[in-house]
């Protein structure tokens, strides 16, 4: 009896050690399979960011595209102003050389050409500055017009693409000229 108590208990004991072994394999099975599954998710999360990423890269190709185009195009409009006022200065160039044939041209010499005044304050400009409706306005004026929320022009009323002022340096230089000229004091 001992003999079958002894293979009772060997047999017994067996069949705990293989049920211990399928829960330890079924444990080891459920850790490989989160494993698995975290795995992937990090992959996917991966492959998220990496798309994320790739986008941000062309909007700030775009965004430096965009920001070479407003450069090159604000170059233009200060090549453009810079012959305009060449022009204009060789127009007056060549109209101060002529003499007056009248007592009218005197006069005219001494009015105030309109491109030295200011749209909004209907005075001679101190600090012409160009607004992004190309046209020159005294810079406390079109900062106060800016200031009060308007995004428009004040000579078209038109929305304007952006509020940043070009100090207009050949004008204001032009002014200057022709007030010490006249024997003015900027007012």
């Amino acid at each position: 009896m001992e003999e079958a108590a002894a293979l009772k208990k060997e047999a017994s004991d067996e069949r705990l050690r293989r049920i211990e072994s399928e829960r330890m394999a079924r444990t080891s099975e459920d850790l490989y399979l989160n494993q698995v599954q975290q795995r992937r998710e990090a992959e996917e999360c991966l492959s998220k960011i990496e798309q994320e990423f790739q986008q941000l890269k062309v909007r700030q190709d775009e965004v430096s595209e965009e920001f070479q185009k407003a450069t090159e195009h604000n170059e233009n409009l200060q090549h453009q102003l810079t012959e305009t006022i060449r022009a204009l200065e060789s127009m007056r160039g060549n109209a101060t050389s002529a003499s007056p044939s009248s007592s009218g041209s005197v006069l005219d010499e001494n009015r105030i050409p309109s491109y030295f005044i200011c749209p909004i304050s209907q005075d001679v400009m101190n600090d012409p500055h160009i607004a992004a409706d190309g046209f020159t306005y005294e810079g406390d004026f079109i900062r106060s017009w800016f200031s009060t929320g308007s995004d428009t022009s004040p000579m078209t009323n038109l929305p304007l693409e952006h509020d940043e002022l070009i100090p207009n340096i050949a004008l204001r230089s032009a002014i200057q000229e022709w007030l010490q000229q006249q024997n003015v004091a900027p007012g």
